[in-house]
């Protein structure tokens, strides 16, 4: 619905737009920041009928408005946009979030992105809700995908919590059982988020994942480069040793020397 009221919101303010708004450039009020201003308060009104909503949303609805509000930028603690009632709106979710029967049908794609967007918006999150989320992803583990394991590995490493060691343990093995489906975003937040939070992971979850980065490397952006690279590297990633030709005869005459005394 908040996606909607935005494509509505946008079309319009496109028709308005007239020699007042020109006017109003010169004076120097840009249009990005009229319609930022415009979004914004539409936002904030669209935020107050969600709480009013609330009792009626599903797993879906709460985790597509968080996702949609941290996307579009909205933060807890902004101070640009600090008139849209995201404090209220988080309230209101969390609360119809952690009522069992709600709690109970929430899958993995809601749950991984719920994580994600409360992240995004620097939320220190509401214990209940992580526990009662961690609870269900180990219940739903075996439908998630990379991209779901990967957002919650980062959600936690950008809370910069200490995330359930049964939790872990069961990402990483469901990491090494979808390996041959992650892309390079998926495996460069997971082992950024690993390595961030000091985890140590298995040899077969790091086997499983540096085997695919292998098969993939040519999609690889400059930024996954650079935190799969930094990540390999806080993992204790070392290049071996390998002997060169001229060290290879040496070692060998060496022992036809120790051969024939």
């Amino acid at each position: 619905a908040i996606e909607e009221g935005i494509d509505v919101f946008a079309a319009e303010e496109e028709k308005q737009y007239s020699a007042a708004e020109q006017e109003k450039e010169r004076d120097g009020i840009g249009r990005a920041d009229e319609l930022e201003c415009r979004t914004t308060a539409l936002v904030a009104a669209l935020s107050v009928r969600a709480c009013v909503e609330r009792d009626s949303f599903n797993p879906q609805d709460i985790s597509n408005t968080l996702w949609a509000i941290a996307t579009m930028g909205f933060s807890v603690d902004s101070t640009k946009r600090a008139h849209v009632p995201t404090k209220r709106l988080l309230r209101a979710l969390t609360a119809r979030a952690l009522t069992p029967h709600v709690m109970q049908r929430f899958k993995s794609q809601p749950i991984s992105n719920t994580l994600w967007a409360l992240a995004s918006m620097r939320r220190t999150p509401e214990k209940r809700l992580v526990a009662a989320l961690t609870a269900r992803a180990q219940e739903e583990m075996n439908s998630f995908n990379p991209e779901d394991i990967s957002l919650i590995f980062w959600a936690f490493a950008t809370w910069g919590i200490e995330a359930d060691a049964q939790l872990v343990s069961a990402l990483m093995a469901r990491a090494r059982d979808v390996a041959g489906d992650f892309r390079s975003l998926a495996i460069s937040n997971t082992l950024w988020a690993v390595a961030t939070m000091r985890l140590t992971p298995d040899r077969q979850f790091v086997a499983a994942l540096t085997a695919r980065t292998l098969q993939v490397q040519g999609d690889f952006k400059e930024d996954e480069l650079s935190r799969t690279l930094w990540a390999f590297q806080e993992l204790g990633f070392k290049k071996k040793k390998v002997d060169t030709s001229a060290q290879i005869d040496e070692k060998s005459a060496q022992s036809d020397e120790n051969s024939g005394q």
